[in-house]
């Protein structure tokens, strides 16, 4: 009798004998034993192709165009949905499935049409796979506006405007609209972006959608910065690049708007009706917003960049520009400059007056030299002119780089005209419409009309005649003629070019140091005035230049 164990060995040793014949029979691919499928089974082969308005094939779609695209097939008999998989980057897919009779279907990507299927040059979507058709090849065409395409990458900037790295990008929502009324909404990926694909040749407007907890900062297309809301025109087998920026918390600050109506006194109207100014508020390429002023006269402009903008008051009928504030502090003109700090406001007080304007008053700064002749060169910012036309109209303007300042909506009638010359500058005499005036005269304003002065100063002081030095570079042994007790920063003011100086030294022989003036910042300053006049100092410059000083 055999036990147990005596038969397992037999059963093992036939089933020894028999392994090669199992091999040659089935053969072993990989390594590994074959497996015999339970039922019959064929193959599919998808292709998806993408055809013009005019039912044309596209021969070269752009990149990514013709990928992740998602089937599924259905037994006719009823059944659940059979997933197939995604296309490749070529349009490309094939599976085996079990021999039988079937329907199929499409998941589209977002924004992508509904397809058509061609089986076997059919346009159907059943089929059946047997031992006699084994393989199908199905043609999934899906009907596109065009071969246009807007790619959105999104970006996100630190305080400094510093792309950041290895920050959540995801689920910032991106419309994208045409004039036609075609409108589409995508969400960025985890890599930050959106593929807007199969858009037809034109101009398209790109907005993204606010998101809590970031502020936008700019839209860049095509290497060019705009604003939210921006168009970008592509064409058939193009792709536009756009980069939208945003950085994470508040953003840079906020300006507030307030509007005065005056009389022509310049006494507020309380009373006066101060809705529907309208104002402007510009910083460079990324911002850019207009507003008007509610029942309150008030506007705030909230979530501004940080950095340069400019508030220009569009002019209103009826009315005319006065003059404005900001934080408290005159602030030149309608249009004018300003810098937003992060978290902070910018608070202007805007004053208009009732009626027409009546006249503008140019006034153009030069400084000239001993002999009269204009120095190009001259700084001829930061001269002082007050304008008071009675008791209607005062106001006080400091001239610009170029030595410019203009008093806009004068009042017609009689006014007078004051300069405050720099420390260190003194008068030399004005021209009005090319006729001489003195400083502080009078002269009259009509409608309408245009006063231009030219005013002229000339460095050094206002008493007795001046000489010029010539100066080289490095450092010149020259002798101060200025009056005991002037400041050496008056002293410096008869340089010129201003820029040239780095110092003024003096020596003290009974100490047998050196004390010194400089106007670069933070440099040490322990020379202040003037000892006697006739001092010898050394004035060290970078460049050849005049020094101007009084004559003894």
């Amino acid at each position: 009798m055999r036990g147990p164990a005596q038969g397992l060995r037999r059963s093992r040793l036939a089933l020894w004998l028999l392994l090669p014949v199992l091999v040659a029979a089935f053969g072993v691919a990989g390594g590994r034993a074959p497996v015999v499928s339970a039922q019959p089974s064929g193959a599919i082969t998808i292709q998806k192709q993408l055809v013009d308005p005019q039912g044309v094939a596209i021969a070269n779609p752009p990149a990514g165009a013709l990928s992740g695209y998602s089937f599924s097939i259905t037994p006719q008999g009823g059944g659940n949905p059979i997933p197939l998989g995604v296309t490749n980057a070529q349009g490309q897919l094939t599976v085996g499935v079990p021999f039988g009779s079937y329907f199929i279907s499409e998941t589209l990507p977002a924004g992508a049409p509904a397809a058509v299927f061609i089986v076997n040059n059919q346009q159907s979507i059943g089929f059946t796979l047997s031992a006699a058709s084994p393989t199908v090849t199905i043609i999934a065409q899906n009907k596109v506006a065009g071969t246009a395409g807007i790619v959105v990458t999104k970006q996100i900037l630190d305080a400094n405007n510093t792309v950041l790295a290895n920050v959540d990008r995801s689920g910032f929502q991106f419309t994208v609209a045409n004039a036609s009324g075609f409108t589409q909404t995508l969400t960025t990926d985890a890599n930050g972006v959106a593929n807007f694909i199969n858009l037809a040749t034109g101009s398209y407007t790109v907005t993204e959608a606010s998101r809590s907890g970031f502020t936008f900062v700019s839209l860049v297309i095509n290497n060019v910065t705009s604003q939210n809301g921006a168009s970008v025109t592509v064409s058939n087998g193009s792709t536009a690049q756009v980069i939208a920026q945003n950085r994470q918390g508040t953003a840079g600050g906020t300006v507030t708007v307030t509007k005065q109506i005056v009389d022509p006194n310049n006494a507020v109207i309380s009373t006066a009706s101060r809705s529907g100014f309208s104002f402007t508020l510009a910083c460079g390429g990324v911002f850019s917003q207009t507003a008007a002023t509610d029942a309150n006269g008030g506007i705030t402009f909230s979530n501004v960049p940080a950095g340069t903008c400019t508030l220009t008051e569009a002019s209103t009928s009826g009315f005319v520009f006065v003059g404005a504030t900001l934080n408290a502090a005159a602030f030149p003109t309608n249009g004018g400059s300003f810098t937003v700090a992060a978290g902070q406001t910018s608070a202007f007080v805007v004053q208009n007056r009732q009626g027409t304007a009546g006249n503008t008053v140019t006034i153009t700064k030069q400084i000239v030299d001993a002999n009269n002749a204009v120095v190009t060169t001259a700084d001829r910012s930061g001269f002082s002119f007050t304008l008071a036309c009675g008791s209607a109209f005062s106001q006080t303007i400091a001239t610009d780089a170029n030595g410019a300042v203009t008093f806009s909506s004068v009042p017609a009638g009689s006014c007078t005209l004051s300069e405050t010359p720099r420390s260190g500058f003194s008068f030399v005499g004005a021209t009005l419409n090319n006729a001489a005036f003195t400083n502080g005269g009078s002269f009259t304003v009509t409608a309408a009309g245009t006063n231009t002065f030219v005013v002229q100063n000339r460095q050094g002081t206002a008493t007795g005649n001046t000489e010029p030095i010539q100066l080289f570079t490095g450092c010149n042994n020259i002798a101060i003629t200025f009056a005991a007790g002037t400041s050496y920063s008056t002293v410096a003011a008869g340089i010129s070019p201003s820029g040239i100086l780095l110092a003024i030294w003096r020596y003290n022989n009974a100490t047998q140091t050196f004390a010194g003036f400089s106007p670069i910042p933070n440099a040490p300053n322990d020379l202040n005035t003037v000892g006697s006049r006739g001092e010898p100092v050394f004035i060290c410059v970078t460049g050849g230049g005049t020094f101007n000083r009084p004559v003894i």
